[in-house]
Formats: structure tokens, sequence, C-alpha cells
């Protein structure tokens, strides 16, 4: 596992099926803009690959070649990333009394599985059964 700054990349096996590619901005793979700053935790080189579950928005990286790619952030030492495949997690920084909640822009749907993930290490949770004592 690596970390920079507020975005943690975790190693994984095989990326998932059904995935979108992420464009490059201004021929960069950006990971994720600054809180604060906007600065961009980003990769130059072209082996990085950045791809989007879209129904989960769950970004994943995918890394070629034979040597690491150079991940940089301005307020932030560069990360040596090896070749590999990598899901990109977004951590945000924690602040006591401020009520948690999905994410701007992210449906409660799609917080909701996460939830689910998060709890079960699948998206794929059936709820019915639980929905049905609620109606009852």
């Amino acid at each position: 596992m690596f970390r920079q700054g507020d975005v943690l990349i975790v190693p994984i096996a095989n990326l998932p099926p059904n995935l979108h590619e992420i464009p490059r901005e201004n021929g960069r793979a950006v990971l994720a803009h600054g809180e604060v700053t906007g600065h961009a935790h980003a990769i130059k080189d072209q082996r990085a690959a950045l791809f989007r579950d879209r129904r989960l928005a769950v970004i994943f990286m995918h890394v070629s070649g034979d040597g690491a790619v150079a991940l940089e952030h301005d307020e932030h030492d560069t990360l040596e990333v090896p070749p590999g495949n990598y899901r990109i997690v977004r951590q945000r920084e924690y602040s006591p009394g401020i009520k948690a909640g999905p994410a701007p822009g992210v449906g409660m749907a799609v917080a909701h599985e996460a939830s689910n993930w998060r709890r079960t290490g699948s998206a794929f949770v059936d709820d019915r059964e639980e929905i049905r004592r609620v109606e009852d």
C-alpha cells in the first residue's frame, strides 16, 4: 500500500471488468486534486492509466512496463509506484462534530453501496429481506 497525502493506493490482483478509462489532464493521469489548494496528485508517465467504475464511483489504476512511475504533488514527496493494478482511495480528513454523509455529487444509492462494501467486502448485498421487515 502507498499513501501520498489524502490519496491511498491499494494493490489489487486484477482490474474489475467494464471499467471506463479516465482521460488524462494536460498529459497527466490525475488521481485526485487537493482538497484545499487544488494541487493534483498526478503521474506524467504514459504507462499509468486510470479507470472508473461508474456504478460504484471507484477509481482504479494500471501501471504497465518494468519500472516504477512517479506520483507527484507540490506539497508531498514524490512516490514511486511499481507496475501493477491498484484501487485508488481518496481519504478525507477527520473533523469531530461534522456530520458524515455522502460526498457532494454522490447519490445515496452509491453511498449505500460503498457502505455495503465496507461492511461486507461486496457492494452487491441483498437487502430485500431487511427492507421487507421495515415495511411490515
